[in-house]
C-alpha cells in the first residue's frame, strides 16, 4: 500500500490573494524519448513549478510523464515507458498545474510551492520546508528536469511537520542499475485540513 497525495484545480488561469499565479490545463501527447512543447495561456514572471500526470489509459503499458525546459512561457513534456520497451506509446492525456513558487494562506490553508535545486538523485535528499506545519502536510512533487535518460519516478519517505525525504527511483526492466543523476524537484506542501 502506498500513500498518494493530490491537488484538484479548475482548468484555467488563477491568481491567489497574495498575487501568486497558477495555470491548470491539459494536453495530448504520444511523444516518447523526446519532448513536446506546451505554451502557457500567459507568461509567468519567472519559470513556475510544474506538476504533470498521465490521466488517461489508452495503452496497457505503464507510462509516466517527464518534464524538461520549464520556462516562464511554457514547458516540454514527454512520455516514458519502462526501459525494456520500444518507447512507442499511444497518445495520452497529461494534466498539469503550473504554480508560481510562493508561500501563503488560501482560505485558512497554509501552503508552500518551491524547488529543491538540482540536488535530488537516487539517495535520500532531506527537503526542509520554509513553512511551519502542525501536522505532516499533503505533499505533491514532480521532477522539473530530465537529466537522466533512464525511466524514473520520484519517491518520498518520512514525511513530517518540517521535512520530507525525496529520491529518484529508476525502474529495472532492462538492467539492475538504479543510480540516477541529480534532478531538480518542484514541490507543493499544504495543511491537510
Amino acid at each position: 500500500m502506498e500513500t498518494v497525495s493530490y491537488v484538484v484545480m479548475e482548468r484555467g488561469r488563477h491568481q491567489l490573494a497574495n498575487g501568486a499565479q497558477i495555470e491548470a490545463g491539459s494536453l495530448i501527447t504520444g511523444t516518447t524519448l523526446a519532448f513536446q512543447r506546451q505554451t502557457f495561456r500567459a507568461s509567468f514572471a519567472d519559470a513556475p513549478v510544474v506538476f504533470a500526470s498521465v490521466v488517461s489509459f489508452n495503452e496497457s503499458d505503464a507510462v509516466t510523464a517527464r518534464l524538461h525546459a520549464i520556462a516562464s512561457d511554457g514547458f516540454e513534456v514527454g512520455l516514458r515507458e519502462q526501459e525494456a520497451n520500444s518507447q512507442r506509446h499511444r497518445p495520452e492525456r497529461v494534466d498539469f498545474i503550473a504554480w508560481e513558487a510562493s508561500t501563503g494562506v488560501v482560505d485558512g490553508m497554509r501552503y508552500e510551492v518551491g524547488r529543491t535545486g538540482r540536488n535530488v538523485d537516487h539517495e535520500a535528499h532531506n527537503l526542509v520546508y520554509q513553512t511551519a506545519f502542525v501536522r505532516p502536510p499533503v505533499l505533491v512533487a514532480d521532477m522539473q528536469t530530465t537529466h537522466g535518460d533512464d525511466t524514473a519516478a520520484l519517491r518520498w519517505d518520512n514525511l513530517n511537520v518540517d521535512s520530507v525525504e525525496l529520491r529518484v527511483q529508476e525502474e529495472q526492466s532492462r538492467d539492475r542499475e538504479r543510480t540516477h543523476v541529480f534532478e531538480e524537484v518542484g514541490y507543493f506542501v499544504a495543511d491537510v485540513e
